[in-house]
């Protein structure tokens, strides 16, 4: 796999996140950072080198771990609930989602660390971190091979963080005592609010979050959301109704679930569409069956620890994710939604096959225990709609590859079709074995608009105004902006103006007090919307997670992607051309000194303003 010259002579050198070595000769391993020495060795530029092979190798480990048995039974038949559904397409290590667990990254640098280590043939190594855990798995990974683990720790800050401190069980209590209190008028006030107009209508059923809501025209009767665009005029235009069946998420506008009921309840008076939330399905009889599930999946799963526990394997940095899958936070939300999904599907009007089923795609663990019911009691076809396509890092829709993977595929809850917004996203998909006939290819709703705009076609003579858009976790935005101030005497020099455009849920004013650019003349922060934008900006700068990326290259603007060592490149421009990755002020610099435009293919997207695919998919 990794074509490397190691110096046996020389002992082995792991750095951990921003150390230095300055002492005798070595063979230096960066564990979280990226630079440019030569005869250095930097993990995370070796993972996005080795992507393809490591991304198979992590989807296939999962898989195996999933069918590991214990007495003769897999782990997956031993966390089957009674009425047949494995709560481990629920745990965080099926889910396999970046954006919830920081070690899967661990994983892929401990790997290619692995690799690493077996190729050393000295007798050193010294590990310069206080990370536990890393140091816990390279003493026992070395054990056997006769090599002396020298390490160098370093005085870390005081933090106390309750979360960690508390048992598992008990953080999963408190999380159930949160979701009745957030929910407690539900309790003793729910009210039956399905469509019940002209019932020989086909029922076409959105299911989705309420963070995405336009919470003006929500307050007038109706649904406008960006992560649907029009499709609801489409399906209403084919003469069906619609019920959405939303997951409520707090914003600024809908603070608490009350607030969200009572703006429904107030202003919703359409007769072609119903909003249900999931939550408003709280009931004591749903309280009682949450709390028999966790204690089920707990007594089936405690037998399972030990194939976490091996310390010399690289499953052993997912054991956090693995305690909270079975005894914490995650092992209770999942407890919760398959209880609230179980009592809202019951209830929906799907039993006849008249109508469609269509919901978010992110195949988080609620949206496995949705396909499962969903099949249960109708006969509708469900599609998930992939609204973001093209992040190569998004593990999430892999269950399996390699010799189990046509077995793991046909147990695994799956919709009838996943709806992507273009080939790159096909191409992905398959090229990791997911089924190729259940990938369909439909236009990018929340991606119309820009159909109807300018490009700009050429890169001006004169640039003016740097985009710099910012994400919604405050971890990235930060790393972003500080890379950002370390390059604030090239961005000044080349720029009249730098507009920043913050994620509604992350405020940057602290970041920017922080890194000393809040008092920066040059500086707006801008809260207009992105089609406002991209006209003014000559050069974008964006966050490595945001979508927003995309519409930048879209646009033929000149585009640069913050890269961290830290965490994955989960930017949907990933191996586009003409995309700059900018992880140091020598990468920014010369990024900026010689823009291009990113070469994204006609097929990218699609953004037919007709949705002629989407009308072909519902009436099929």
């Amino acid at each position: 796999m990794i074509k490397c010259r190691l110096n046996s002579k020389l002992p082995l050198v792991i750095l951990d996140k921003e150390e230095k070595w300055n002492e005798q000769s070595a063979n230096v391993v960066y564990w979280a950072d990226i630079g440019a020495e030569k005869d250095c060795f930097y993990i995370p530029l070796l993972v996005e080198q080795y992507s393809d092979e490591l991304k198979a190798e992590y989807i296939e480990l999962i898989d195996h771990l999933g069918y590991s048995e214990i007495n003769g039974i897999s782990l997956k038949d031993a966390l089957k609930q009674k009425e047949g559904f494995s709560f481990w397409w629920m745990t965080l290590l099926s889910e396999k989602s970046p954006w919830k667990s920081d070690d899967i990254y661990a994983v892929f640098r401990a790997l290619i660390l692995k690799r690493l280590i077996e190729n050393f043939a000295g007798d050193k190594i010294v590990v310069q971190s206080n990370n536990k855990k890393l140091i816990e798995w390279i003493r026992a990974f070395t054990e056997k091979k006769e090599i002396v683990v020298e390490l160098v720790s370093f005085p870390q800050r005081f933090s106390f963080d309750w979360k960690k401190q508390l048992p598992q069980s008990m953080l999963a209590l408190v999380y159930l005592f949160r979701t009745i209190f957030t929910c407690k008028g539900q309790l003793f006030n729910f009210k039956e609010k399905l469509i019940q107009t002209d019932l020989k209508k086909s029922i076409n059923t959105i299911i989705s979050y309420s963070d995405n809501l336009n919470a003006i025209e929500f307050q007038k009767g109706k649904v406008v959301s960006g992560y649907w665009g029009k499709l609801d005029e489409e399906i209403i235009s084919q003469g069906s109704l619609i019920q959405w069946l939303m997951l409520y998420a707090p914003t600024k506008d809908f603070p608490t679930f009350k607030s969200i009921i009572k703006a429904r309840d107030d202003g919703f008076n359409d007769s072609e569409q119903s909003v249900l939330f999931v939550e408003e399905f709280l009931s004591f009889r749903v309280i009682v069956k949450i709390f028999r599930r966790y204690l089920k999946l707990r007594k089936s799963a405690s037998a399972y620890h030990s194939l976490i526990d091996d310390k010399s394997s690289v499953l052993f940095f997912l054991s956090k994710d693995w305690d909270s899958s079975v005894r914490g936070i995650a092992a209770m939300d999942a407890c919760i939604k398959y209880s609230l999904f179980e009592a809202a599907v019951s209830s929906l009007p799907i039993i006849d096959n008249i109508g469609k089923g269509i919901y978010l795609y992110e195949n988080q663990a609620w949206e496995r225990a949705l396909v499962h019911l969903w099949k249960q009691a109708s006969k509708q076809e469900l599609f998930g709609f992939q609204h973001v396509s093209g992040k190569f890092y998004d593990l999430r829709p892999f269950d399996g590859y390699g010799s189990n993977r046509q077995l793991t595929y046909n147990n695994a809850p799956l919709p009838d079709k996943v709806v992507v917004i273009g080939q790159a996203a096909v191409n992905d998909m398959v090229s990791f074995q997911y089924p190729e006939e259940r990938v369909v290819i439909a236009e990018s709703l929340r991606n119309l608009y820009l159909a109807s705009l300018n490009k700009k076609a050429q890169i001006k003579t004169e640039i003016k105004t740097l985009l710099v858009v910012t994400d919604y976790l405050e971890s990235v935005s930060d790393e972003q902006i500080k890379l950002l101030a370390e390059s604030w005497s090239i961005v000044e020099k080349l720029f009249s103006k730098v507009l920043i455009k913050p994620h509604p849920n992350c405020p940057v004013d602290k970041i920017l007090q922080k890194y000393e650019l809040a008092r920066k003349n040059l500086i707006t922060i801008e809260f207009q919307s992105l089609e406002s934008l991209w006209v003014n900006a000559d050069v974008v700068y964006a966050s490595n997670v945001t979508g927003a990326a995309l519409e930048a290259a879209y646009m033929d603007l000149p585009t640069l992607v913050h890269l961290d060592g830290g965490f994955f490149n989960m930017s949907p421009l990933r191996g586009v051309e003409g995309v700059s990755f900018v992880a140091t002020v020598k990468d920014f610099t010369m990024a900026l000194n010689d823009l291009n435009i990113p070469q994204i293919p006609s097929d990218y997207m699609c953004l037919d303003l007709s949705l002629k695919k989407w009308a072909s998919l519902l009436k099929s």
